[in-house]
């Protein structure tokens, strides 16, 4: 994918975004760009990244703007292992916490990594207002929005973007687009958008960008 059509496909939320967030929290960085995007159209906007994988964590660090912070995100404080096919880390071969990769891939390479819930990082940046939660973490994000629910409860997050799985067949112990809606809906979000459908990983399991923004 061409760079400015990725950063096209970035800058979709911010058809829902109704007035300039205060934080974007960049939920597993990766070798993506939106926080970069979005940093350029809402300036003042302030940027907190986590990013557990520590050589890209080492990459990132001298020219990330913001507080980048080597932590994964769960639903409890907790050391967990990564797994991905290969050492090299690029933007098709992500590590996941589940052992086995859409597609059925073997992910044979770890790392131990650790991590904190959303509601903890939050407070210990004082917990801000008008957030942008942004999550790419290869099926985790059930398990991160658990770890966020002061920040649900409270109505602090405005809009999320989220990877999801609109499979009726899920990935093991992946969760699917369903689950993650209810989850949300409980907290007075509902879902306002998908776009950006990927088939790269198993054509008949297809993940795809959600848009939540308070109901």
């Amino acid at each position: 994918m061409g760079k400015k059509k990725q950063q096209n496909i970035e800058t979709t939320i911010c058809e829902f975004i109704d007035e300039p967030p205060l934080v974007m929290y960049d939920v597993g960085v990766g070798p993506k760009s939106e926080y970069m995007v979005l940093g350029e159209i809402y300036p003042d906007m302030k940027i907190v990244g986590m990013e557990p994988s520590r050589n890209f964590f080492l990459s990132l660090l001298p020219s990330f703007p913001g507080l980048l912070l080597p932590y994964a995100v769960w639903n409890e404080p907790a050391e967990l292992e990564l797994h991905r096919r290969s050492s090299e880390y690029d933007a098709t071969d992500a590590p996941t916490v589940f052992s086995v990769g859409p597609g059925k891939r073997e992910l044979t390479e770890t790392e131990t990594v650790t991590a904190k819930t959303l509601d903890w990082i939050d407070e210990q940046m004082g917990c801000l207002d008008r957030i942008l939660l942004w999550m790419d973490i290869e099926g985790a994000e059930l398990k991160a929005l658990q770890g966020a629910t002061k920040m649900l409860e409270e109505h602090r997050v405005k809009w999320l973007n989220l990877e999801v799985m609109p499979s009726e067949v899920p990935t093991e112990g992946w969760p699917l687009e369903q689950e993650i809606s209810d989850f949300l809906a409980g907290y007075g979000y509902k879902l306002a958008h998908k776009y950006g459908m990927r088939k790269w990983y198993q054509p008949s399991k297809p993940h795809c960008d959600a848009i939540y923004v308070l109901a």
